[in-house]
């Protein structure tokens, strides 16, 4: 949800930059974004039990990009893990 919620926002900013010929709206948005979405890739790769180095294999030509969204795109690990508890489980109230 966050990264469509960041398309859908940085459409909005294209769209403005074009407007206005300028990119600087672009360039704000992403500084602003950086640190946040840094965060949530390490979340996710944190889910699917993989250390979070693994997102400088982005920097990586072409191969980098790929095996990336492949890690992103595969379903995390079930239970707990050496990162913490699994998200998708439900707190059990006792």
């Amino acid at each position: 949800m966050f990264t469509l919620v960041c398309a859908l926002i940085w459409l909005g900013v294209f769209v403005l930059g074009l407007s206005m010929d300028s990119e600087a709206p672009e360039l704000l948005f992403f500084a602003a974004i950086f640190l946040p979405s840094l965060a949530v890739s390490i979340r996710r790769l944190h889910d699917t039990g993989r250390s979070g180095w693994w997102v400088l294999i982005g920097f990586v030509p072409c191969v980098g990009s790929i095996v990336t969204i492949i890690f992103m795109t595969t379903e995390g690990e079930r239970g707990q893990n050496r990162y913490g508890a699994d998200p998708k489980e439900l707190p059990t109230y006792q």
